[in-house]
């Protein structure tokens, strides 16, 4: 199962154009921060495979995941932010999925990947900070 879902990365990747995306997934920025706004940034411009699209409102999205215009639907909620700074990792984003979809692993990879790159920063410093292996000799 886990090695199945690079392997339809690559197979997407590499059998779709750009005009033709059949995955569709959606996002819903409650509350802006550059977090956020990056995240989603890079989703819509970076992804062949998959066509992330940015949705106004809340009550959009859920219709689109509902009726199926959208596979997977990802809302990042208030205190995004300050998860990421806080290293909070539960409950960062929430996922609405389509009734019968196949393709919300594949998404949520994507959409990990990219508050990983962040988060891992966020924790590197933290642990320089705080954690650090090296003791401080002065």
């Amino acid at each position: 199962m886990l090695l199945s879902i690079p392997i339809l990365c690559l197979v997407l990747k590499y059998n779709t154009s750009n005009d033709d995306k059949s995955i569709k997934a959606g996002i819903y920025i409650d509350e802006h921060s550059e977090y956020s706004n990056q995240i989603t940034n890079n989703l819509v411009n970076d992804y062949d495979s998959v066509d992330f699209e940015i949705c106004d409102n809340l009550k959009t999205l859920k219709k689109n995941v509902a009726n199926g215009t959208y596979e997977t639907g990802y809302v990042f909620a208030k205190g995004f932010k300050e998860k990421v700074e806080n290293c909070e990792t539960k409950e960062m984003v929430l996922v609405y999925s389509s009734p019968g979809t196949i393709t919300n692993a594949l998404t949520n990879e994507y959409v990990f990947s990219e508050i990983f790159k962040i988060y891992c920063i966020k924790e590197l410093i933290n642990y320089i900070n705080n954690d650090s292996a090296f003791e401080k000799n002065d």
